[in-house]
């Protein structure tokens, strides 16, 4: 699969798309330069800490350092070495890289709290390539996998606003995550560190706003994204203005000791906005996004995020906020390189719903998560405070080994703990978070909704399995039903399993009635379903159906996998009958017309008495729709008519270009909606070589099935004249001829014309060839006067199908075109379409749009009109057919 599609390509070629595609470049560029710099410090002298550009103790440092265990502090500042004033980090460095290895250096500092001043003698010492791993490789890693991941979803769907935001987003994590290396130690990019950390806040509130679906408010204050950026720029350059590279001494020296304070104090801010505003705003936008969603999609998007976001941060506020900092255990390093790790997996989470769309079962993945995580923050604080009870609990008694013993039985407990506890974790977030609450009358007002607006069973049934999905949730559903003419069962629907069956099952067939106790006089119901006696079902959970099993022969030939075969025997079945007149003495009588089959639920838990009732009847509203289509014969008919208009309306729009022209002066995009199932618009194109192509666009009077026929004639007749020869008199010669033969076998009430437009472009020329059969010459926009013109001086002739080919006369013009030109082809349906006051599009609303959009390209001016068009129509519905092309000459030294 190709991440880059041919729309991607030309999307990235866009001044956003190099935009973006210039930040991936630097913070790659800039992050393998600061990679090496850092593995060039392997082997040279090291202080033993490091240190930030204002000389101040870096907040990262290992304890195993010389200068974390000479007792130097995070934020001290450094004043003098050997009592040598230092004044800038070039002095510092300096001063380290004269020493030698294992020299004991007297450095001045002064405390950040207190501004008390101590001496401190450190020793010098080699940094190593372990000192690279522990400290440096996996902020590397890390910085790298957010900048890889925007940059892979931002490529895949480089149109879509929320990958372009989630891509600023991960290159200010990436960035900042790299350089923070290189803030304290080699000091080649700190400024633009300082903008990457003030910028994160902005790009996570700027994805917020479009991620999983754009904020409403946008379309009211679309501004209102720049406010983040705003924020973020106006600390930034604050930040920049305070921060001169110096130590203390230096901006004392230079009298500008407030900014060396004002530096640290937006370095707070900055911190806050991005950490606190930013991804609290981040994960507070996304969770609103969950609650006001506009579709099931949307919602699962949602769900993944917030569902990174919890795998990311939620390690390390268990080990690091509460075992380390609360309970101060000391968290291993093995525990710590996995949550810095797991910080990969928000940015994921939110590139795959990005790039994904359609999400799969994402409530079952979040219930397990949910369960697993709960499981593991219980059985921890278990573990840590019984271990530390059993301990002193012991200690009088076992001197030596009270802690092995301690464990021993702490593991013992956390054993025989895990599988109580799972369960009553997982039903008690099944209840509270995953448990649907549904009752009869929506679940089953929805499907009957569904119900009314059709017949055909293809369509009726993926809407009940959607009903059952959203509700019952089951691992699988297949439906079969009756086939009235060989009186057997059919497999009809499956999803979620693949079976197929290999012939149908005779409803005579002994082993299926004794399964559904027809030959013992025994209820369908109670049958199939096990134990509807909903007393009961309470007590002894669902009954397995045999039905399931006894189908299962008769799928394939082959043996089929045991997990299949499991899932199917572990299924409830209903019959769906319904109540036909009965013999003799019977009134009334069950008639068997399909089986409704539901596999074990995904989430494992038993079917409740609301599932099985909910269940049966579902089953029993799918048996009276199905028996009531099977009832309505003419309403059937309407159906299959239905479908072959649907069919027509396939191939009347196979008639319409597949693609678009690849041309090297021209843009070149059209659009065609029909008011019926089949319309009579009709534009075509081709491309002749020798840099001429053409544009045809016509309209039928009416439309419906004779329209349609009429469009494929024409487009056969264009297709081969221009062919022979594509001259503009010929050309519509020819199809007045064809239309006219067609004319002249239907009655005069029936007849059908046509209207038609044909032009002839030379690219070499710019110029164009035009003639009109009955419909409107195309607006041409002059870039360079910026004016409309609709070509009134130009005279039209007759339309197609008119006159007899001996009398039908067509004169053509030649228009002389420029760079920027736009020629605007349409039919009536886009000007005379009314509102819902009667009031119609009218050609002066379409000259202001060629005026307003005038600088997009052809295909950006289409999708604007066509957005007006709709908005114009709303509430009113089409009442004609509706088609335009859009010509633009490319201005190629604009584009350069």
């Amino acid at each position: 699969m190709r991440l880059l599609s041919s729309d991607s390509i030309q999307e990235l070629k866009k001044p956003v798309g190099l935009f973006c595609l210039f930040l991936i470049a630097l913070a790659t560029l800039s992050s393998v330069v600061v990679v090496f710099a850092t593995i060039g410090l392997i082997g040279q002298p090291f202080a033993g800490f490091r240190i930030e550009p204002t000389l101040t103790v870096s907040a990262v440092n290992e304890d195993y350092w010389n200068g974390p265990k000479a007792g130097i502090k995070t934020y001290d500042r450094i004043l003098s070495i050997d009592g040598q004033s230092v004044y800038s980090p070039k002095d510092f460095k300096q001063k380290i890289q004269d020493s030698k290895i294992g020299q004991v250096l007297e450095y001045e500092i002064e405390s950040k709290e207190t501004k008390a001043k101590s001496n401190l003698k450190i020793v010098v010492q080699t940094f190593t390539l372990m000192d690279f791993f522990r400290s440096f490789l996996i902020l590397y890693i890390v910085g790298f996998l957010h900048i890889l991941v925007g940059a892979v979803a931002y490529l895949a769907r480089p149109s879509n606003p929320a990958a372009r935001a989630h891509l600023f987003m991960t290159l200010a994590i990436g960035m900042t995550t790299n350089l923070a290396a290189d803030y304290d130690t080699s000091m080649l990019f700190p400024r633009i560190w300082i903008a990457t950390v003030a910028l994160t806040g902005g790009a996570c509130l700027h994805l917020g706003f479009y991620f999983p679906q754009k904020k409403k408010w946008l379309d009211r204050f679309p501004k209102l994204v720049l406010v983040p950026y705003a924020i973020s720029f106006l600390l930034l350059g604050t930040w920049e203005y305070a921060y001169r590279g110096l130590g203390y001494l230096g901006y004392q020296q230079n009298g500008i000791i407030d900014l060396f304070q004002l530096h640290f104090d937006l370095y707070d801010m900055s911190l806050f906005w991005s950490l606190i505003v930013g991804f609290v705003g981040l994960i507070a936008l996304i969770v609103h996004s969950l609650f006001k969603a506009e579709n099931q999609i949307v919602k699962n998007q949602a769900k993944v995020a917030l569902l990174g976001g919890v795998i990311a941060y939620l390690p390390m506020t268990i080990f690091w906020m509460i075992m380390d900092q609360i309970l101060h255990i000391p968290l291993s390093p093995a525990i710590a390189t996995i949550c810095w790790i797991l910080f990969i997996v928000f940015p994921v989470a939110i590139a795959y719903a990005i790039i994904k769309h359609k999400m799969f079962d994402i409530d079952f993945v979040l219930k397990q998560s949910m369960t697993y995580s709960a499981l593991v923050v219980l059985l921890g604080t278990v573990y840590v405070l019984l271990a530390e009870g059993l301990q002193q609990m012991f200690r009088p008694l076992m001197t030596n080994n009270s802690e092995i013993t301690s464990y021993m039985l702490t593991t013992a407990v956390t054993i025989l703990l895990f599988e109580p506890l799972k369960l009553n974790i997982r039903n008690f977030i099944d209840q509270k978070f995953f448990r649907k609450k549904y009752d009869f009358r929506t679940a089953l007002s929805e499907f009957v909704d569904a119900a009314r607006t059709t017949i055909d069973k293809d369509e009726l049934l993926p809407k009940l399995v959607e009903t059952i999905e959203k509700t019952i949730h089951p691992k699988h559903v297949m439906i079969f039903l009756k086939n009235p003419e060989t009186n057997s069962l059919k497999q009809a629907y499956s999803h979620g399993i693949n079976l197929k069956m290999k012939d149908e099952i005779p409803m005579d067939d002994v082993t299926l009635m004794t399964a559904m106790g027809l030959m013992k006089k025994k209820s369908l119901t109670t049958r199939l379903t096990g134990a509807l006696n909903l007393s009961a079902i309470s007590q002894q959970g669902p009954v397995p159906s045999p039905i399931p099993f006894l189908l299962a022969k008769r799928i394939t030939g082959e043996l089929i996998d045991p997990a299949i075969l499991e899932s199917i025997k572990n299924s409830l079945t209903l019959p769906l009958t319904v109540k036909i007149p009965g013999k003799g003495s019977e009134p009334y009588r069950d008639d068997l017309i399909g089986l409704l089959t539901l596999g074990e639920k995904k989430s494992e838990m038993d079917y409740t008495i609301e599932d099985r009732q909910l269940f049966q009847s579902i089953g029993q509203q799918l048996a009276l729709t199905l028996h009531s289509s099977q009832l309505a014969g003419e309403v059937a008919e309407k159906e299959a008519m239905k479908q072959t208009l649907l069919k027509a309306r396939a191939i009347q729009r196979s008639m319409l270009p597949q693609k678009e022209l690849d041309l090297q002066r021209f843009e070149l995009t059209g659009w065609s909606e029909s008011a019926d199932e089949t319309g009579g618009d009709y534009y075509d194109w081709y491309d002749l070589g020798n840099q001429r192509f053409i544009i045809g666009l016509g309209d039928v009077t009416g439309h419906g099935i004779d329209a349609a026929m009429i469009v494929s004639m024409a487009k056969s007749c264009l297709y081969n004249q221009v062919e022979s020869n594509p001259d503009v008199p010929l050309v519509m010669a020819a199809l007045n001829r064809t239309i006219n033969e067609i004319a002249q076998y239907t009655e005069r009430s029936n007849r059908k014309l046509m209207s038609f437009i044909y032009t002839l472009f030379d690219s070499e020329s710019l110029t164009c060839r035009m003639a009109s059969a009955g419909h409107w010459f195309p607006y041409l926009y002059r870039a360079r006067t910026q004016e409309v013109t609709g070509f009134p001086e130009f005279k039209g002739a007759f339309p197609l199908g008119q006159r007899s080919p001996e009398k039908f006369k067509c004169q053509d013009y030649e228009v002389q075109l420029e760079a920027g030109d736009i020629l605007l082809y349409y039919t009536d349906g886009l000007h005379e379409a009314p509102n819902q006051a009667g009031e119609e599009y009218g050609m002066e609303r379409l000259e202001k749009m060629m005026h307003w959009y005038h600088q997009l390209d052809a295909h950006e001016l289409r999708e604007r009109l066509c957005e007006d068009w709709e908005r114009h129509i709303q509430g009113k519905g089409m009442e004609d057919d509706m088609t335009l092309v859009v010509v633009k000459v490319k201005d190629l030294l604009r584009q350069e």
